[in-house]
């Protein structure tokens, strides 16, 4: 006997996880047969976690998700010290940034490879003998890469994947490519489903719950067949005694046809378990089969189990019943016993001559993907005290980390203002996630329950509810043009808008003539800033969000972003001067003109061109109600036309 002939019986993926997670427990490896979608898999989830968390690092949710999932198994105490430790989180973006670059030099593919290899997901899977996962995790990868070959951009192969993911949930029949693999040659225990083991035969078969049923009384909605041969779907509330008696019936003969299937699935020994409940076995199959004669109809059998005063002593005389009256040459054994444990003994097979599967070698037409966050990485700066951008939030709250709570500044009062607020990534996370949920027409007074919940999650403590809530107030009641983000309906804006930008030609020295001209009407720092970055001219796409793009009643449109840096511990110095710095220093005004390039071409693309596009920068720490603490760049879209008539393939 080995381990290839034994086969294990079930209704459903969850007791076919069920029973693999227990055969693993002894060490007994198994393998489930069926026709399933590898995209209906826990792999599938994580890895669109991942990728999404690449894509939009500011949703640490995402890491939360993969972190907790099957491919890092982190447990609740070891989420919660991540919460606590912004060195660690940093590691996390930074290793997605890493990715992010590794994905536009060289594919998908080798993108989770390195991230794999930084953080030894194989090698974790391995260690717990999860084959099935592993498998898994590679088989969806290379699905991935194969999409990727098509020059599907980063956020069209998220999509991509996404709606491979629905369509194996919603019940779609998956490709050859796309069928559950096997982990393993070896001869290893099959779990099969009843449905997909129509037409197979196994030495030795368990079917551990054929004794169970599923329950459709709590359903909303009936599919009933009428003696007409026609459907109708009937509401539970509205479907009479009649009807609910048929559909029973219907029910009784589908669960008959499916147990016969698994009943004659065995060629040398069939194992069944039986189970007595006093809820559940009148409507069971078994339980018919057993009490009622050729001609008993399914109320009578069922109220015969309802009415017992033992129903499990009443199934004990049906089964001894029937094996003392079972057909010749077949031999039957009724136990209550447990079984005796038993010992799997391992035996690897020989080791085989193996030799690699040659690939033909494929053209790769590179269509290079960046960011703002890209670009502006690659500067002439020699001033190595500041630290790379980081993806989730601005390079200046990265440099704030570096200072440890207890080195910060001494503030200038008591009180608990914006100014002292906690500074670093952690810091700009949460009030970004703030931002994205805050109903701008209502009080923030009036939306404290989420506003402290973002703020546990981000491990601050309540005391800074007041502060927040202020900062957030300022932030929606102040003027942008002449309405304020509160006057403005949620139908004319437009939160975290994401965007791929295809650029033919956009050139460094064309960029820094156009900076530096009259009509831009940059500042000087900005101009003087421009000649510092040193990237390489770009032909592909350009990608991004935008924190916000809305349209007053005047028409105006306005692109927002959010910047909790840290200028001052005063409201004094979020001066225009001090702005002018910051935006030139880490090049907010490069950013600016790739969101007003992406903004223009939106509207130009929907036959809605603009003349305008007003850019306001809020500097959240530094924002009173005025002017103050507002960064703004008003362009005319004529002077975009050497970006916003190229290729707009976007």
């Amino acid at each position: 006997m080995e381990s290839g002939d034994i086969a294990v019986l079930v209704r459903t993926n969850n007791e076919a996880a069920m029973i693999a997670g227990k055969l693993k427990q002894r060490r007994i490896q198994s393998v489930l047969l069926s026709r399933q979608s590898v995209f209906d898999s826990a792999e599938a989830d994580s890895l669109s976690a991942l990728i999404g968390f690449w894509l939009n690092p500011r949703q640490t949710d995402w890491l939360r998700f993969v972190l907790t999932g099957v491919l890092f198994g982190y447990t609740a105490k070891e989420i919660y010290e991540l919460n606590h430790n912004e060195h660690q989180l940093l590691k996390w973006l930074e290793s997605s940034a890493e990715a992010m670059e590794k994905w536009r030099k060289g594919g998908i593919f080798a993108a989770v490879q390195q991230f794999a290899a930084q953080h030894d997901i194989e090698t974790r899977l391995l260690k717990g003998g999860n084959e099935r996962s592993l498998t898994n995790y590679y088989q969806i990868l290379e699905l991935l890469a194969e999409e990727d070959s098509q020059s599907r951009n980063p956020a069209a192969l998220h999509k991509w994947l996404n709606e491979q993911i629905s369509r194996a949930r919603s019940g779609h029949f998956p490709s050859d490519a796309q069928t559950i693999r096997l982990e393993s040659d070896e001869k290893l225990v099959k779990i099969v489903t009843m449905h997909a083991s129509k037409g197979l035969q196994y030495p030795l078969v368990y079917c551990p719950f054929a004794w169970d049923t599923k329950d459709n009384s709590k359903e909303n909605w009936k599919i009933l067949h009428t003696e007409n041969h026609e459907t109708e779907l009937l509401a539970t509330s509205q479907t009479s005694e009649a009807e609910l008696s048929h559909l029973a019936d219907e029910k009784t003969a589908e669960d008959l046809r499916l147990l016969y299937v698994a009943l004659t699935r065995a060629e040398e020994q069939l194992n069944i378990y039986a189970a007595a409940n006093k809820n559940c076995t009148p409507n069971n199959p078994f339980a018919y089969l057993l009490e009622g004669l050729p001609d008993a109809d399914r109320e009578s059998v069922n109220q015969s189990y309802k009415s017992a005063t033992d129903v499990v002593e009443m199934l004990k005389t049906n089964w001894q019943r029937f094996i003392t009256n079972a057909p010749e040459n077949t031999e039957f054994a009724f136990t209550e016993e447990t079984p005796q444990e038993t010992v799997y003994q391992y035996s690897r097979q020989q080791d085989q001559a193996l030799s690699a599967h040659t690939i033909k070698r494929r053209d790769f037409d590179f269509i290079r993907h960046t960011s703002f966050t890209g670009l502006s990485r690659h500067t002439k700066s020699t001033d190595e005290q500041h630290e790379p951008l980081q993806p989730a939030i601005d390079p200046a709250e990265s440099a704030d980390r570096a200072m440890p709570s207890e080195n910060l500044p001494s503030p200038l009062s008591d009180g608990l203002d914006i100014h002292h607020f906690p500074r670093g990534t952690n810091a700009g996370v949460c009030l970004h996630e703030m931002l994205e949920k805050l109903d701008f027409a209502a009080s923030a007074e009036s939306q404290s329950e989420m506003i402290a919940e973002v703020l546990q999650r981000h491990s601050f403590e309540d005391k800074w509810l007041p502060t927040v809530s202020a900062m957030l107030d300022t932030c929606r009641l102040t003027p942008l043009i002449n309405e304020s983000l509160s006057q403005i309906p949620p139908t004319r804006r437009l939160p975290e808008m994401g965007f791929t930008l295809y650029m033919d030609d956009f050139k460094l020295d064309d960029l820094r003539r156009w900076f530096a001209s009259s009509e831009a009407n940059l500042p000087p720092e900005c101009v003087q800033a421009a000649q510092l970055l040193d990237f390489h001219d770009l032909q592909g796409y350009l990608n991004g969000f935008i924190d916000m793009v809305c349209q007053d009643s005047d028409g105006n449109v306005v692109l927002i972003d959010y910047k909790s840096n840290h200028l001052g511990n005063d409201a004094s110095a979020y001066t225009q001067q001090a702005m002018n710095e910051a935006v030139a220093h880490h090049h907010y005004y490069l950013q600016a003109l790739i969101y007003a390039v992406a903004i223009t071409r939106y509207y130009a693309l929907r036959g809605k061109p603009l003349s305008k596009i007003a850019i306001r920068y809020l500097f959240l720490r530094g924002m009173d109600g005025s002017d103050q603490g507002i960064w703004k760049w008003d362009i005319d879209t004529a002077l975009l036309s050497t970006f916003v008539e190229r290729k707009t393939n976007s």
